[in-house]
């Protein structure tokens, strides 16, 4: 795992809690597949740091208007 992906782990703890109670070969895949979307997505700026740019993607994917 390097940086990246753990810090999107932990942050993505803080918006959708229950994705991390299922069994952890689910959470591994649904893990990598919310990264992978975040890295393919305009919120995966270079001019910006990559926990700003993570914290946009998830507000935007899971925050209610």
């Amino acid at each position: 795992m390097n940086y990246n992906l753990f810090l999107f782990n932990e942050l993505l703890r803080l918006f959708n809690n229950e994705l991390y109670e299922q069994e952890y070969d689910r959470l591994f895949d649904d893990v990598n597949e919310l990264f992978n979307d975040y890295n393919n997505s305009n919120f995966s700026l270079q001019f910006k740091s990559e926990y700003e740019c993570i914290i946009d993607y998830l507000n935007d994917k899971y925050r209610k208007p």
